[in-house]
């Protein structure tokens, strides 16, 4: 299940849907850049920001704000940082693309 598997963000309702943002985009690690491009393109259909590049910069400081409230056992820490790394990694690859793939 991608929406709930396999992090969770602990708090109220809008935590539920940060998790599944996280857990959505976790499932996408190597994935090529058409499925990026489909799920970012969705996200930023119900998001108020008008400016592509500045979503995608939004979502990779909402991964650096997480990085730093990481809680658990060591090698979960590590796991969970190393996946959010490699997010963050591929939104910058496909980050100055997004905006030419959403005027197609």
């Amino acid at each position: 299940d991608h929406d709930t598997f396999p992090f969770r963000i602990s708090g109220g309702w809008e935590e539920e849907e940060k998790s599944k943002r996280l857990n959505n985009l976790v499932s996408l690690v190597g994935q090529d850049d058409h499925k990026w491009m489909e799920y970012l393109s969705k996200l930023y259909a119900n998001n108020l920001d008008d400016d592509p590049n500045q979503f995608c910069t939004a979502i990779i400081q909402w991964l650096d704000q997480l990085s730093s409230l990481i809680k658990g056992g060591n090698w979960e820490i590590e796991i969970i940082k190393r996946t959010v790394e490699a997010i963050k990694e591929k939104l910058e690859e496909v980050a100055p693309n997004f905006s030419k793939h959403l005027s197609k």
